[in-house]
């Protein structure tokens, strides 16, 4: 294989490793995989939100966001309260055990990258987004939906995202 195409391919291979070794890291230290910490980070910044605008928030179904909040109410994270105006609309309030998840658990990978892209001169941001939409089309992936989040697996295919 030439150099080019290695360097390529190894560097997207460490791109899937920093995703799969910050959940590890979140797991082990947090006892909360990556989809339930956006959920928890996401309740933190608005507590407002329903269930289904926390879904939209997070970008992740309905269905799955619900089976997260499950588990995050069994680990006392979270506990869900009807709302008073409209019992079908269910909202997830964090728990002081929650709030201190968020505080002590590192930036998502996502944040951190957005910092520091924003941070690039507007040619080397658009060339970056060239080249992985094209690396998108050599992978044959274009039909692949694919929340902003960096998750450590795809939410369509995975029951590490489906059961949070």
């Amino acid at each position: 294989m030439a150099d080019r195409e290695t360097e390529i391919l190894r560097s997207l291979r460490k791109i899937v490793r920093a995703i799969d070794m910050q959940s590890h890291r979140i797991n082990v230290s947090f006892n909360v995989t990556v989809p339930q910490l956006l959920c928890l980070y996401a309740i933190q910044r608005n507590p407002s939100l329903t269930l289904s605008g926390l879904a939209e928030e997070i970008s992740l179904s309905p269905s799955t966001v619900n089976g997260i909040a499950d588990r995050l109410e069994e680990k006392g994270l979270i506990h869900r309260v009807r709302s008073s105006q409209d019992r079908r609309k269910v909202i997830p309030m964090l728990l002081e055990a929650g709030g201190r998840i968020v505080d002590e658990a590192p930036p998502m990978l996502q944040e951190t990258f957005v910092q520091r892209f924003r941070r690039l001169p507007e040619d080397e941001q658009n060339a970056i987004a060239a080249a992985l939409r094209k690396t998108v089309r050599l992978l044959d992936a274009e039909a692949i939906d694919a929340s902003p989040n960096l998750l450590p697996h795809d939410p369509c295919c995975s029951s590490d995202v489906r059961t949070g």
